[in-house]
């Protein structure tokens, strides 16, 4: 089975306009891809800001941490 796609992405490493033609299981696999490569970017991210609040004024890292909350 064959999709086309026309994929419109405002991803700073895919900026591109392309009409594809691939195998359903293709699609499944570069979106699973593109979901491991989101939680990494997560959890790089995460760790990035503990380091930060670690190093911030207690009473500024509670209001960070409180905003982060909601």
């Amino acid at each position: 089975m064959y999709f086309v796609i026309l994929c419109v992405c405002h991803h700073p490493r895919i900026q591109l306009i392309a009409l594809l033609s691939v195998s359903a299981s293709k699609v499944l696999q570069e979106t699973c891809n593109y979901i491991r490569s989101l939680h990494r970017d997560i959890d790089s991210l995460s760790d990035r800001l503990s380091e930060l609040l670690e190093n911030t004024d207690p009473t500024q890292a509670s209001i960070i941490r409180s905003l982060l909350m909601q």
